[in-house]
């Protein structure tokens, strides 16, 4: 070692149990090992990102301290100086940061502070205002109600009620069967009717459709901060439906245009029984709170096709003998010849499996689940618009509820092989649509369905998460992640009503339908939420086919839509069994 007044070193230094240990770091750093105790003093300074000043660890003698007390009075005042000027930074950055430290574990001890056990299982039993829900079979109407605050300062307590229409009968019935406090406000709403426009909301969708686009670079980090933080919201939110990514956002009395997280909810002014407000930001991007109701694109009229055994696109299907009716979504084939199926379509889970919520919970595909077992018949048209007669057509030979893979896909299909064949019939194949094929709100769809017919929309979003409820009688819900969001064409009809699940959503290019899309199943208040269907065509080894007879009648987007008075007539036509 050379003699000189002092040598540095870089050495690393881990902890090990109980106290620190030096390790050499190269071999440059073997002197600092083999130095005699007796003469040198060794000073080991250890710098860690985890703290916010360096800690010093002094191998000392107490010649040390008369060594520095002769430097010390040889050079004089000037080091004495500077050694304090340095400590005193040292200090005050030091404290600084320990006051720093302090802000955070005082604020992390208000989250972390636990709450009184007994006054939260009370505000939570404020939910059940209704004891025995079977009651409500009666009363198919209401489906769905939520209680809690509307006013955080007065803490005034309310019951919203939402229904199928108008129902009186089922208004005064809830009232009797709730156990409330008398000073309990009730409020019925009608879903069907609050598809109203209201001023408001459309000033906030007409300052939005132009506002600039998202960027991809902020539209990929929004979404994984959905896909991140979304199931913990639906879980402490149960006010909350939907969530997907936004460019404008209303603060006060005006709009701001910016990249942001839109909230859906039930009632942005009910805090339920039990939780907290509504985030204001998630992850430090801001929300904007809006109202809407979500649900499946099911029913409890018409068909299009000529022939009972050969179900088109948009025809009415359902389970057999079972008051809910869907839609045919894409025409479909095996690429496989080892497929147990040749010809069929695609519809949504929940319009072919009768308990395809066992499918979202166990997280499974039919094949792999003990629903396998049974058989899944589809009949057409559904056995409510054929005069409560069942007319099988096929089956069910795979279907997926729930979001799919790491990625988290959200996903509601099922694939329905056909009894019967369409022989000698002219055909050709689509691809479906890719991520580079899409542009985000600007690209028009269309879809056919049961309920509404040929209808069109704007292709928004796609990265729209929704959640809707099991049941009425039930707890717990369905939360469907990375969908697409489809919007109503204003002062058009609805792209998607109920009875609509399971329709085939297509982009529009050169004015007709082009590239299959996905699926769509269910829908809010201008909204609808279709499934990606390019994973499902790819791991199934299935590919989408078009009949020519279907394509010669595609209409382009610009000429008249069928009325309503010639599809009436056209259901009304008897069905050829061929």
């Amino acid at each position: 070692m050379p003699n000189v007044g002092a040598c540095v070193f870089e050495v690393d230094v881990v902890f090990d149990r109980d106290q620190f240990s030096v390790i050499r770091k190269n071999a440059s750093s073997k002197d600092f090992f083999n130095v005699n105790e007796e003469y040198l003093t060794r000073v080991i300074l250890i710098k860690s990102k985890s703290l916010p000043v360096v800690d010093a660890k002094l191998d000392w003698r107490r010649w040390v301290a008369d060594e520095i007390g002769r430097i010390m009075g040889r050079k004089g005042e000037p080091v004495c100086s500077d050694a304090w000027v340095e400590i005193k930074n040292i200090s005050e950055k030091t404290v600084k940061d320990l006051n720093a430290i302090l802000i955070e574990l005082e604020e992390f001890q208000t989250c972390v502070l636990p709450v009184d056990q007994n006054k939260q299982v009370e505000e939570w039993l404020k939910r059940d205002v209704i004891l025995d829900k079977s009651v409500f079979k009666m009363h198919p109407s209401i489906m769905k109600y939520i209680t809690g605050y509307k006013d955080r300062d007065d803490k005034k307590q309310v019951v919203k009620v939402y229904l199928h229409g108008d129902d009186k009968k089922a208004e005064n019935f809830f009232k009797e069967c709730c156990k409330i406090s008398t000073d309990t406000y009730f409020e019925f709403v009608n879903v069907e009717r609050s598809k109203g426009k209201k001023q408001e909301v459309e000033e906030l969708k007409q300052r939005e459709s132009k506002a600039p686009a998202v960027d991809n670079s902020t539209r990929k980090q929004l979404k994984r901060i959905i896909q991140e933080y979304g199931d913990k919201i639906y879980a402490r939110h149960s006010n909350v439906v939907g969530i997907r990514i936004g460019k404008a956002r209303r603060v006060g009395d005006t709009i701001q245009e910016h990249p942001c997280l839109v909230l859906y909810c039930l009632d942005k002014f009910l805090v339920p029984f039990g939780e907290k407000p509504l985030p204001e930001a998630i992850a430090g991007w801001p929300c904007d709170i809006r109202e809407d109701f979500v649900r499946f694109g099911i029913c409890p009229n018409r068909c299009p096709a000529s022939r009972q055994n050969l179900p088109d696109p948009g025809c009415s299907i359902g389970i057999p003998s079972d008051e809910s009716s869907g839609s045919v979504g894409f025409l479909i084939e095996s690429k496989d010849p080892l497929h147990t199926f040749e010809f069929g379509f695609l519809t949504a889970s929940h319009v072919a499996v009768k308990r395809f919520e066992q499918l979202y919970h166990d997280e499974k595909l039919l094949s792999m689940h003990y629903l396998k077992l049974n058989d899944h018949f589809i009949v057409h048209p559904s056995w409510i618009d054929n005069g409560r007669n069942d007319h099988r057509i096929g089956k069910v030979v795979e279907s997926f509820c729930g979001n799919y893979g790491l990625n988290k896909i959200g996903l509601d299909f099922a694939v329905i092989a056909s009894s019967y064949c369409r022989n000698g019939a002219g055909k050709e194949t689509l691809k479906v649509a890719k991520e580079d094929d899409l542009i985000i709100e600007k690209d028009i769809v269309t879809k056919t369905g049961r309920t509404t017919g040929t209808t069109y929309g704007y292709l928004m979003d796609d990265s729209l998460t929704v959640k809707v409820d099991r049941s009425f009688l039930s707890r717990g819900y369905f939360a469907f992640f990375n969908c697409y969001a489809i919007e109503d064409i204003p002062d058009d009809q609805p792209f998607f009503l109920e009875g609509d699940s399971g329709s085939g959503v297509y982009v529009m290019e050169n004015g007709k339908p082009s590239k299959p899309l996905g699926i769509a199943f269910a829908y809010l208040d201008s909204q609808t939420a279709v499934c990606n269907i390019g994973m499902i065509v790819d791991k199934l080894d299935l590919q989408i086919i078009r009949y020519l007879e279907n394509k010669e009648s595609l209409e382009t987007f610009e000429e008249l839509k069928i009325s309503d008075e010639k599809m009436e007539e056209k259901s009304q036509e008897p069905m050829e069994e061929s």
